[in-house]
């Protein structure tokens, strides 16, 4: 029986046209199947119908309809366009270049086209053939910048940062006003360590498009890197005003308060209760784990750090030396591209899961179905967190550790592991968490086994002491640069060298200069040096008298690869537990004679080392032996303490009433 409608071919073609222009598709698809019933083969239906079904992602019935279209109208270049677009849509970038090619043939002016074909040829690895793509449709095009802007994501996206910069600066000499651009240019100049060019760029982006939330996040994010805490701060604090359910920003501006000079442990509980208004914890009411204190637990580790990392340096040792017999770990590896670090990770735990792809959501279900019965955060509010995660708390014990500095914030973290050094008594009540403290450090250290060997005091060859920080430039503030110039100004002719990624920055080394200059240093006694591999860094500590700790976020790893090239820190414990890390790690090493108690004290202290070249000697030749023999690094020690914690918590949560 043929197909009837009220509506003739023409009135119904209007009704699908006006429909799909006012955004109800369903009718629309809907009434464009009734007309292809009635006038089968109609363009007008076939084609808006395949971009229906594109849109709404049924790609292989969108691309049987534009085919079975094309074959009736094998000139209509939209069409062709649109295959190709669903070809892209399938992973297919070769066989979507022919479709953009013919729909360019048939009509040069279809802009999409050409963009589209740059973008075909990059996703094949031609990179010859997309510059041409550009160049055919920048001759039709010349006052569009988009056609250079997408060679130069090609390029960045294969990490050739030459040429994706030179393409990017092309699209913006043709069209100033490409925010786009700007951003990406913003985005290279982030990665090449230029963080002052990186803040140019993302405010440039920014005064063109100013509701860009990308590029006021990166914008905070360099600034930090620029040691100007206190503004990166703020922004993150105006993007949560349009963006309150952002938690990438609720923890970049929660770590960026553990920088900022003057703050206490009260004021970072305080400022921690923003996660619970951003991140509403919602626990499952009940478990099904068997309340058995004495069985074998099922300890669950989520990380994106299990590589060479801080977080890689201070687990590893737990998941080698734990007994197998007490537990068994599952690590949940939020690392897309893994080295030899994350090969050990793997090695050490008895089940691992590799979840960079997994959602959040599908992370819960995993680790439920994994049945974990303790589950440990090594991240907090660090990069790459999944603290949403532990907000709907997928096992019954839930713990953080070794990879934020305090307080999380979340009511459904039951512990945070410390020491007796790490977190003070009176300091407890500033934590949402239970403070377990270990009964040595909170963590064990694993150190690189390329490290070369320590050399004697740079300062018998080079007639100066030489100071050192290699700490993140966040944590140089006026305070510790006030400091620093007290001790160099006793210590006649000293130097100092910064080291970490922006400290090459021209932007940071001015700033850092003038500071100095304005307290009498002179900037020829300041050697600012940007990143370099870790093997390098290492060795730069042979050129290091006297490593100087920074407040109120102390160095943790930083410190003891100080301590293990040989360097004595000098640290002065502040109240949070970001400042107590060198505390803990110099305490642990039996070396409190480095340990200030006041800014008078960490300055007698360092010109007190600076001036014993001899004691500084001995130090070098016996200091790597010294950690090696103390709690620091004894991992199975560590191990049998932490397995020990972990087990007291399990079993509180054993002899809870059931409700």
């Amino acid at each position: 029986m043929a197909f009837r409608s009220r509506h003739g071919a023409p009135e119904l073609q209007k009704l699908a046209v006006r429909a799909h222009r006012q955004g109800d598709v369903e009718r629309a698809r809907s009434l464009y199947q009734d007309l292809l019933k009635l006038t089968p083969g109609n363009l007008v239906a076939s084609y808006n119908l395949a971009l229906i079904q594109a849109a709404s992602g049924e790609v292989r019935a969108a691309e049987r309809l534009l085919q079975k279209t094309l074959k009736k109208n094998p000139k209509h270049a939209p069409s062709w366009y649109t295959l190709g677009k669903v070809h892209m849509a399938r992973g297919r970038p070769a066989k979507a270049r022919p479709s953009f090619e013919k729909a360019i043939r048939l009509d040069s002016g279809l802009f999409d086209a050409h963009l589209e074909l740059v973008n075909a040829c990059i996703e094949m690895g031609d990179a010859i053939s997309a510059k041409s793509a550009a160049q055919r449709g920048a001759a039709v095009f010349p006052g569009r910048g988009e056609l250079h802007h997408q060679l130069g994501v090609g390029f960045l996206s294969n990490n050739d940062f030459d040429e994706a910069e030179k393409y990017f600066n092309r699209s913006l000499e043709i069209d100033p006003e490409l925010h786009s651009s700007a951003y990406n240019l913003g985005k290279l100049a982030r990665k090449k360590g230029e963080f002052s060019r990186a803040d140019s760029l993302y405010r440039r982006t920014i005064d063109l498009r100013p509701g860009f939330r990308k590029a006021k996040f990166n914008l905070a994010h360099v600034l930090l890197f620029l040691g100007r805490v206190e503004e990166s701060s703020r922004i993150y604090l105006d993007i949560l005003k349009t963006a309150p359910n952002d938690l990438r920003v609720v923890s970049n501006y929660l770590m960026n308060c553990q920088y900022q000079p003057g703050v206490t442990p009260f004021r970072l509980r305080d400022r921690h209760k923003l996660w619970e208004r951003h991140c509403a914890s919602r626990p499952p009411t009940d478990y099904a784990h068997a309340r058995d204190p004495d069985k074998r637990l099922r300890i669950g580790f989520v990380s994106p750090d299990f590589r060479r990392h801080p977080v890689g340096y201070f687990a590893i040792g737990y998941l080698e030396h734990r007994d197998p017999s007490q537990t068994e770990t599952l690590c949940y590896s939020d690392v897309p591209d893994g080295d030899e670090m994350t090969e050990r990770f793997r090695r050490a735990s008895d089940e691992w899961r590799d979840t960079h792809e997994l959602s959040n959501e599908q992370l819960c279900e995993r680790i439920a179905k994994d049945r974990v019965d303790v589950l440990v955060d090594l991240a907090g509010h660090t990069a790459g967190n999944r603290l949403w995660v532990f907000s709907r708390k997928p096992a019954p014990v839930q713990v953080s550790w070794a990879g934020y500095v305090g307080t999380t914030g979340a009511s459904t973290m039951d512990a945070v592991i410390a020491d007796r050094f790490q977190v003070r008594r009176q300091d407890e009540e500033c934590f949402n968490e239970n403070v377990v403290r270990l009964p040595h450090d909170y963590v064990s250290y694993e150190p690189p086994s390329d490290a070369p060997d320590p050399s004697p005091p740079p300062s018998s060859r080079n007639g100066f002491v030489t100071f050192g920080s290699f700490n993140n430039v966040a944590k140089v503030n006026d305070e510790v640069i006030a400091l620093w110039s007290r001790i160099m100004a006793e210590v006649t002719g000293s130097r100092l060298v910064l080291k970490y990624r922006g400290f090459n920055d021209s932007g940071v080394q001015d700033r850092i200069a003038t500071q100095f200059e304005e307290r009498g240093v002179e900037r020829r006694r300041l050697i600012m040096e940007g990143h370099v591999p870790q093997r390098d860094l290492l060795a730069r500590y042979n050129d290091i008298d006297v490593a100087l700790d920074t407040m109120p976020y102390s160095g943790g790893l930083t410190t003891l690869e100080a301590l293990w090239m040989g360097v004595p820190v000098i640290t002065m414990p502040g109240e949070t537990f970001a400042g107590r890390h060198s505390f803990t790690h110099l305490s642990n090493a039996g070396l409190d004679g480095m340990i200030a108690s006041d800014s008078d004290d960490y300055v007698r202290v360092a010109i007190e080392w600076a001036e014993n070249e001899r004691a500084r000697g001995e130090l070098r030749s016996i200091l790597r032996d010294r950690l090696r023999q103390s709690p620091i690094c004894d991992h199975g020690g560590f191990a049998r303490d932490l397995t020990a914690a972990l087990r007291g918590l399990w079993r509180e949560w054993c002899l809870q009433k059931v409700a």
